[in-house]
């Protein structure tokens, strides 16, 4: 099949070729995969905190809310005595 030393050469380096590019493929895939997975666990860690951020500032708004309505009414319970 392959009797000379030029047809050897070219099907040596067509086959280093696709091993390379099968090489390439299979490392560039793994490599975005874990880039991807990293980036998402950062985004969902990012998106817990402000979520959290947001619950807590809430809290603390409807407590002074809470607090002033109290106030207001002991002031209305007075002013009614």
């Amino acid at each position: 099949m392959l009797k000379t030393v030029k047809s050897k050469v070219i099907a040596s380096t067509i086959f280093l070729s696709i091993v390379g590019l099968i090489s390439m493929t299979y490392y560039l895939s793994s490599t975005i995969h874990e880039i991807s997975n990293k980036s998402t666990k950062e985004s969902l860690l990012m998106l817990s905190e402000s979520i959290f951020q947001s619950l807590t500032n809430l809290t603390v708004w409807l407590l002074a809310i809470l607090l002033w309505w109290k106030s207001r009414c002991a002031q209305l319970a007075l002013l009614m005595v």
